[in-house]
């Protein structure tokens, strides 16, 4: 019997337009560990029934292997690509830091989300999806208006520990660095 080795396919579907940091990171980590995948760029709104179908949510990124693995959220992306790169306490910290509730994209967010609802005039059809936005992030105004402050404070832990070493854990590429890049 030929038993002919097949590759998996690796699909990633990301957030076509305006960068998504978790797309961009899930898209660094297949690159990091030269896994071969086809990028299929979306626009949630059109998609939605698509993603859904595959993933079971409505939300970017998602990787598919061999339409057998999903991985839906960056806990999952990273969970499954840990065992490449190096994983333990302190990497899992700067992750947090990083990408976790109340982080530097979380924060991000919430500087954005407050800039269009506080100018609704500006960016009329933004409106809806920055409510929506918020909404998941727990946007109300004193978190928005203290988010610069907590921004720039991961930002200094990040410098110090990039001024020691040329990654932020320890001399080698880790999980953290991809998504602070």
């Amino acid at each position: 019997m030929d038993e002919t080795k097949r590759t998996p396919e690796t699909i990633l579907l990301t957030q076509q337009g305006a960068p998504n940091p978790w797309c961009v990171a899930a898209q660094l980590l297949l690159d990091i560990n030269s896994i071969d995948y086809r990028l299929v760029p979306c626009i949630i709104d059109d998609h939605k029934e698509y993603i859904k179908r595959i993933s079971g949510q409505t939300s970017l990124p998602v990787i598919a292997i061999n339409d057998e693995i999903v991985l839906v959220d960056r806990y999952e992306i990273i969970s499954h690509f840990k065992k490449c790169l190096p994983w333990n306490d302190d990497v899992k910290y700067w992750v947090e830091l990083v990408a976790g509730e109340n982080g530097l994209g979380w924060n991000r967010r919430l500087i954005l989300v407050h800039e269009i609802l506080s100018h609704p005039a500006r960016y009329p059809q933004m409106v809806q999806p920055a409510m929506r936005l918020g909404a998941n992030y727990g946007y109300c105004e004193s978190t928005a208006i203290e988010a610069p402050e907590r921004i720039q404070t991961i930002m200094r832990k990040i410098t110090s520990a990039v001024k020691i070493n040329d990654y932020i854990f320890e001399n080698r590429l880790s999980v953290a660095d991809v998504y602070v890049a």
